[in-house]
């Protein structure tokens, strides 16, 4: 919507501006109570039910967008949200560099702007952008759970790629990432119908820190169960999920996999296995390991 220039008010009309806009003369209807006890409050409420009819008007000219057939239209969406012109293949299987979806850290503007245009064009561009994107997010894991839960469950629902970081307050303070793993599997990602890549990064050398040291103690893990992770506890809750194509780990891969029982979760896990059993077994999942290092 234009900026709102400037307003005039008489008593016989309303002259509202808009700027790059011709002047519009709004009629001023009688309001007898209101206009003869309070004058100036009588050409107020005029001048905004005007404005609220200008402003909610529906317009009977057909948008030039949605007289165009619904493959162009979604031609233009996925060129405003930068994806590839045809639907990428699905993510079953290592990725190969083109084709992964496109990244985003954050949602720009523009991309919200066309959402809001209308209920039509929300229907049609909303499942695009998330089911062929990457939201590749530097959040940790609460954060992550907060920006699922607030997307809403429409859009959620087709959510396909997605990474976040392997770090939480919980990790430095009470030495696991399992309670909030667990919320955000039990809560949110078990909801993500479609997901098919899921990427987890160890961010910085203090995060690296933590999962190694409280990985080796004892006492935070489940007595006698030696199929759970030592580094990478809280990763066994995506036992639950049977839609993961694709796991990433990405971090210092020299310092993170230094436990056996981390690669033999890992290992058992690509194999379509759930050694802790949390979930059914069947399937494969493709587990890529990305060095930092190498990759920086």
């Amino acid at each position: 919507m234009a900026p709102l220039g400037r307003v005039l008010h008489s008593p016989a009309r309303i002259l509202l501006t808009i700027s790059g806009q011709r002047p519009r003369v709004l009629p001023v209807r009688a309001y007898p109570c209101i206009g003869t006890a309070y004058p100036l409050l009588g050409s107020y409420i005029d001048l905004y039910r005007g404005a609220i009819q200008i402003f909610t008007q529906p317009d009977t000219k057909m948008s030039s967008l949605l007289s165009l057939p619904l493959e162009l239209r979604h031609q233009i969406y996925r060129h405003v949200f930068s994806l590839p012109t045809s639907q990428s293949p699905s993510p079953h299987g290592p990725h190969t560099k083109d084709s992964i979806p496109p990244e985003f850290t954050t949602m720009p503007n523009t991309f919200l702007a066309l959402l809001s245009v209308n209920r039509q064009i929300h229907a049609e561009a909303m499942p695009l952008l998330f089911a062929e994107s990457f939201f590749k997010l530097d959040i940790d894991i609460p954060a992550i759970t907060r920006f699922l839960r607030g997307i809403g469950p429409r859009r959620r629902k087709y959510i396909r790629c997605l990474g976040f970081h392997f770090t939480s307050k919980a990790l430095h303070e009470l030495h696991t990432n399992v309670p909030n793993m667990q919320i955000l599997v039990q809560e949110c990602l078990v909801y993500c119908e479609r997901i098919e890549l899921l990427e987890l990064v160890v961010p910085t050398r203090m995060d690296e820190g933590y999962l190694l040291a409280w990985g080796s103690a004892a006492f935070i893990r489940p007595a006698g169960v030696p199929s759970y992770p030592k580094v990478f506890l809280g990763v066994e809750q995506l036992e639950a999920l049977d839609s993961v194509g694709e796991l990433r780990i990405v971090g210092d891969l020299d310092e993170l996999l230094v436990c056996e029982e981390d690669r033999a979760w890992f290992r058992a896990f690509g194999e379509g296995r759930k050694p802790c059993g949390l979930g059914r077994e069947g399937g494969t999942t493709s587990v890529v390991f990305v060095d930092r290092k190498a990759a920086s």
